[in-house]
């Protein structure tokens, strides 16, 4: 039996096709990153990111930005 993986893609920035200069000099940068793991190692990292929430009172499935750390 082949092993499962689960991908989880994201971006950080600001894209359009055919940029202006303003746009550009505004939003010089756009990332997409993808994370591929294992889905036994995401199941053991799942549960730990749940312990970690109840240790530091945080809703259980609301999705917590890296803004929000500021």
């Amino acid at each position: 039996m082949a092993d499962i993986y689960f991908c989880f893609s994201d971006e950080c920035g600001d894209y359009k096709p055919n940029m202006t200069e303003k746009q550009l000099r505004n939003h010089p940068f756009y990332i997409r990153t993808t994370l591929v793991i294992n889905a036994a190692q995401w199941k053991q990292l799942n549960n730990q990111f749940k312990e970690l929430r109840i240790k530091y009172g945080l809703e259980k499935i609301k999705e917590v930005k890296w803004a929000h750390i500021w």
